[in-house]
């Protein structure tokens, strides 16, 4: 008999491919079943099974509330040797679930919610961190996605053991060859091709790439891929600064259609602000998802980005001068233009990357940690108490 695994996440699990990659990854030996938000569209993974909340159309200010009791009550029917809480949002819901239920509860920090020296929460911020400060010293195994957001949990927890990384990296696409996909672009497609995917939020600075394309010739495009708040802003910009023949909006897709679509593309965009040390040491899919598909990356320099796309020369990061703003669009252009007229030397260094950084690894991780807690026996004893 499996033993039970719960994975609760409050979002749509369509389209979050952190909390599929771990789903499936768990789900090769025991028995998973996500709990998330309805997103209205079929989803189905052979690997683990999915428990849908409808979200009401009211009460939107009590969504997350109402998701938390419904999740729990469903923890207490279901009898799981395990709780795997996704997010901060899940931090303290899924650790009353383990306790009602005697499960071991490992909790998955998507983000990192602590305070920089000197940074004022808001009252949403510093009512989510404080219950994740409560949970962290409470259960079983902490998860973080990059190591130097684990080592800042530690030092600012007090934790007795670092959390475990499990980085942000997709499954490599089955379809990727570069060299065939060049010579297309190269016979069919004369445009260098750009695109961001992701939030379509201008807080992350996605204001200056785009401001960038003032400044760069008709073969130059970019393409905008994701939804968000600031989607309608962003299409009114792209209007008023002229900029219709050059950017592109496709709007939301999911994992698999992502998949496909980005190798058409020759160079990905990683923006994050300089605000909150989540940005600051940020672990973002994008870095990876680009260079599985074979395309060169240009990025902001939060230390992370900065480290792997300089040591493996996977492109351009661009410092941002804030006491220069109107030039930065400037630089990104410049850096765009540098990246087209050497994109085979990027491309030639993607392999290695690709190779030394890969899902596998992450996924052993992951499958090891789960073999220490000995579920199988844990959840037969479960069934023999309830039984």
């Amino acid at each position: 008999m499996s033993a039970k695994v719960l994975m609760p996440v409050f979002n749509e699990i369509d389209y979050d491919g952190r909390v599929q990659r771990a789903a499936e990854a768990i789900g090769q030996n025991f028995d998973v079943t996500v709990c998330s938000v309805d997103s209205n569209h079929p989803y189905h993974n052979a690997l683990f099974k999915t428990r849908l909340w409808k979200r009401p159309a009211r009460l939107k200010k009590l969504h997350f509330v109402l998701f938390s009791l419904w999740f729990i009550i469903y923890s207490i029917k279901s009898k799981p040797a395990v709780i795997y809480a996704h997010d901060y949002f899940m931090a303290f819901p899924g650790w009353i679930a383990s306790k009602l239920t005697g499960s071991v509860y490992v909790y998955d920090a998507h983000e990192l919610i602590i305070p920089d020296q000197g940074e004022e929460l808001g009252k949403r911020q510093r009512f989510f961190f404080y219950l994740e400060k409560w949970v962290v010293h409470r259960a079983d195994k902490i998860i973080a996605a990059n190591e130097e957001r684990a080592r800042l949990m530690q030092d600012f927890y007090q934790l007795t053991t670092s959390p475990l990384v499990v980085r942000n990296i997709p499954p490599a696409a089955k379809h990727f060859i570069k060299e065939e996909q060049a010579a297309v672009r190269e016979d069919t497609e004369p445009d260098f091709k750009l695109v961001y995917q992701g939030d379509m939020s201008l807080e992350r600075g996605l204001l200056k790439f785009l401001l960038a394309f003032k400044y760069l010739p008709s073969p130059y495009k970019l393409f905008l891929i994701g939804g968000g708040t600031d989607l309608p802003r962003i299409k009114e910009l792209v209007v008023t600064e002229g900029l219709q023949e050059s950017v592109h909006i496709i709007g939301k897709v999911t994992r698999d259609k992502l998949q496909a679509m980005l190798p058409s593309f020759d160079l990905g965009i990683i923006s994050y602000p300089y605000k909150g040390l989540n940005n600051i040491y940020c672990a973002p899919n994008k870095l990876y998802e680009y260079t599985q598909a074979g395309l060169a990356v240009i990025a902001t320099d939060q230390p992370p980005l900065k480290h792997y796309i300089e040591t493996y020369r996977l492109g351009a990061v661009v410092a941002v001068d804030e006491d220069r703003p109107n030039a930065i669009p400037i630089k990104i252009a410049e850096s765009i233009k540098e990246i087209a007229k050497n994109l085979p030397l990027y491309q030639t260094n993607l392999g290695r990357f690709v190779e030394e950084h890969n899902w596998d690894n992450e996924k052993e991780k992951l499958i090891s940690e789960f073999a220490k807690f000995n579920l199988s026996h844990r959840n037969i004893e479960k069934e023999q108490r309830t039984g």
